[in-house]
């Protein structure tokens, strides 16, 4: 699950040092974008959720999962250029607070 502000907040600053992220490079079985979402200024809200609620049915988040490997696999060639990239800078951002 990814929500689309991770999106915004990747492609509003200036992350040269970061391997490029796209929608496309992130297997997510659910992106959400909901009223109001778009105002979130903090890009992975996710991370801090300990309950969703998706149309009548309410989860619990039972424990935070790993980042995808899938984001360091080239979407075009299906390769991994870079192993650490972007999963390294994008817990940089997230443990330090550099993303809020």
């Amino acid at each position: 699950m990814v929500v689309d502000a991770a999106f915004r907040f990747l492609s509003q600053r200036e992350l040269s040092h970061m391997a490029l992220i796209e929608a496309r490079n992130v297997a997510t079985g659910i992106t959400l974008t909901a009223p109001g979402m778009e105002s979130i200024s903090i890009p992975f809200p996710q991370d801090c959720w300990r309950r969703i609620r998706i149309g009548g049915v309410l989860f619990s988040v039972v424990k935070p999962c790993d980042r995808c490997i899938v984001t360091t696999i080239d979407p075009e060639t299906g390769q991994r250029p870079d192993r650490t990239e972007p999963l390294r800078n994008l817990e940089r951002f997230v443990a330090t607070g550099a993303a809020a």
